[in-house]
């Protein structure tokens, strides 16, 4: 039985899923679209819950009710940590114990983004048929807040590959200046973002630390340029302005070229040198897995365990961000060259 069978049972399960599928796109709204997908394709009966389709926090529960009551689904699969959300599948658990709740945590951030009340949370969590998690260090938040789980508990990866198929579609929704700018560069990075957003102060996605990496980098490959996907531009539109305010005043504005919008970014990653995750906390981030799945090498902040293959630098630490990423393009470019045939004397002797 696969993984899915174990988690599931078999195809006679009738999954509802309950989380944001794109837009926007995130590392969340993508996994539960590409699940749902894989899913149907196995065999299952799966429905995505329209409770997300509008900004409004009553509609969505008013409309996870009437999906419960009315739609015959043996498993709920809630993707989202919504206090509102979560009391609401907690009440339907109750009135309706036939159905399985399931949760899928995506990070280790429950408790740490927003003032939650513990005490549901335990009672929520012993009314779980199956918690998934992305990685074994999302259990160890449970393990401080001293949190129960009622039901199986699962660690499972977020990677589903994408559909190759799709490559060509995609590629449309990009503009020709940025293809331009990763023809014309070299070496080209990549790193991404659902949105602008902050941890204990500081930048999720580290966009701060890929700014103070290229005016580092520049200086040794003048023709370097980084590709920064950000889906969401709207979110904490002031620090945006004031890195692009920074980047001019670096002189960099010519090295690096944002890419907003909701658009899926793994066919950048066959067409760039080398994908960073300079992130203070994390899940099991999909962009990462996705870059290793088509041989694009990684840089990533150690902040949680990372998949075999990715180069790790201590957290918020700008200079060994700088140290790892330029000792990997060392590589990356004399191998290019040796491969090319235009070797010159590129690293140390």
């Amino acid at each position: 039985m696969n993984s899915y069978g174990r988690i599931y049972g078999d195809t006679t399960s009738s999954i509802l899923m309950l989380g944001v599928t794109p837009p926007p796109m995130g590392g969340v709204s993508v996994h539960v679209s590409r699940l749902t997908a894989l899913l149907r394709q196995l065999g299952y009966k799966v429905e995505v819950s329209k409770a997300f389709s509008r900004k409004n926090a009553l509609w969505g529960v008013l409309t996870i009710c009437y999906e419960v009551l009315t739609k015959s689904f043996s498993i709920l699969h809630v993707h989202t940590p919504s206090m509102h959300y979560l009391r609401t599948c907690y009440v339907l658990k109750i009135l309706f114990p036939s159905y399985k709740l399931y949760l899928t945590l995506h990070n280790p951030r429950l408790f740490s983004e927003r003032a939650v009340p513990v005490d549901f949370l335990r009672k929520f969590f012993k009314k779980l048929d199956a918690l998934i998690v992305v990685g074994e260090h999302v259990l160890d938040d449970l393990t401080q807040h001293e949190i129960e789980v009622g039901g199986q508990i699962f660690v499972q990866n977020a990677f589903i590959e994408p559909d190759e198929s799709e490559e060509a579609q995609i590629m449309k929704l990009y503009r020709d200046d940025l293809l331009r700018f990763i023809d014309e560069r070299s070496p080209v990075i990549l790193a991404c973002a659902s949105r602008l957003n902050f941890y204990k102060g500081d930048d999720i996605y580290g966009v701060d630390m890929c700014i103070t990496l290229m005016a580092q980098l520049v200086r040794k490959y003048p023709n370097a340029g980084l590709v920064f996907a950000l889906a969401n531009k709207q979110m904490n539109q002031a620090y945006l302005r004031e890195n692009i305010d920074r980047i001019r005043d670096l002189g960099l504005q010519d090295s690096i070229c944002f890419v907003h919008g909701h658009k899926p970014i793994w066919p950048l990653f066959k067409r760039v040198d080398l994908h960073v995750r300079p992130t203070n906390t994390d899940g099991d981030a999909i962009s990462l897995r996705e870059a290793l799945h088509f041989n694009c090498p990684s840089v990533a902040s150690d902040c949680v365990p990372r998949p075999p293959g990715v180069v790790c630098f201590r957290t918020r630490n700008d200079a060994d961000f700088i140290e790892k990423v330029t000792v990997e393009i060392d590589r990356l470019m004399y191998e290019k060259s040796i491969q090319e045939g235009s070797y010159t004397e590129l690293l140390p002797v």
